[in-house]
């Protein structure tokens, strides 16, 4: 089956980034796959509080992320974050690679070289057509993401994957 065409015929960008917003806050083994994807551009601190945020507001600018992954300690500051930015059918807009590029240095310059990064998910069909020249530390097919998925589902679900006490039914 291609799910690609199926994805691209069927979601729009708020459904991927609704998805990653819930399976990020949910999955530990979901929120270690995806870190897997960044490394060696980002390494997230060992103890930290992860905070997600859909939309929020820009450093420099008034345009938004799609989602921010926030790595906070114990007092509530910001030590690391990833910046997402999903794409399923559109281009970039005029500037929007470049504004990411821009939050990634203010990013990097603020907390550290690698406790900032961004990545790119989109369907692999849309990937080499989405041109960032270099904005992004890492891109993600979106056929990558049912993969993982498909092999946890295989695998079994279990509570010790959940990040909260989930039931599972």
């Amino acid at each position: 089956m291609d799910y690609g065409s199926l994805f691209q015929d069927r979601a729009r960008e708020r459904d991927l980034d609704n998805f990653l917003v819930e399976e990020l806050h949910a999955s530990k083994a979901f929120q270690a796959w995806l870190l897997a994807r960044l490394s060696p551009a980002f390494r997230p601190p060992d103890a930290a509080e992860i905070r997600l945020e859909k939309s929020p507001p820009r450093l420099q600018d008034s345009r938004q992320t799609d989602v921010r992954v926030g790595w906070f300690d114990d007092a509530s500051i910001l030590r690391a974050c990833v910046l997402i930015e999903s794409k399923v059918t559109a281009d970039f807009r005029s500037g929007q690679a470049e504004a990411y590029a821009s939050e990634l240095r203010e990013y990097r310059a603020l907390l550290g070289e690698t406790a900032a990064c961004a990545v790119l998910i989109a369907p692999a069909s849309r990937l080499g057509t989405l041109v960032h020249n270099g904005a992004f530390d890492a891109t993600i097919a979106v056929e990558d993401i049912i993969g993982s998925l498909e092999k946890r589902r295989a695998e079994g679900l279990s509570k010790q994957n959940l990040t909260r006490d989930y039931r599972l039914k």
